[in-house]
């Protein structure tokens, strides 16, 4: 039981490699009226076939090697964009730390300020 191809390059070899089958059964058919021609227009074909095997392999694999390096410079990117992302939201969780004490001890001294005031106005309404 022939193997299932997995992907469009196995399909497109299968599609062939099967036309050159048929026709190499036709060529055969012919070969007992005109051998020499026959074993000639063979031999063209089977190194056509080699030859168009090996560009669709070569072809394949530099695909693959383009997209790998689109694919690192990529991951390349998103790893310096996660690093600035980072560090940013560690420069916003610094500051809103500050943020919050710096509001304690304006709240802190505003109360002190406020009462220091109701102090006075009482102290002042009382003992005049």
């Amino acid at each position: 039981m022939p193997k299932e191809p997995t992907t469009m390059r196995e399909a497109m070899v299968a599609e062939v490699l099967g036309d050159i089958g048929n026709l190499l059964t036709r060529v055969e058919s012919v070969n007992k009226a005109l051998p020499d021609a026959t074993e000639k227009a063979i031999s063209k074909i089977r190194a056509a076939l080699e030859l168009a095997s090996g560009d669709l392999t070569s072809s394949g694999e530099r695909l693959t090697r383009e997209f790998d390096v689109y694919l690192k410079e990529s991951l390349g990117s998103i790893r310096q964009v996660s690093k600035d992302i980072q560090q940013a939201a560690k420069l916003v969780d610094k500051s809103s730390h500050r943020i919050a004490i710096y509001s304690a001890i304006i709240g802190f001294s505003t109360g002190i300020f406020g009462g220091i005031l109701s102090a006075l106005a009482f102290s002042n309404f009382f003992f005049r």
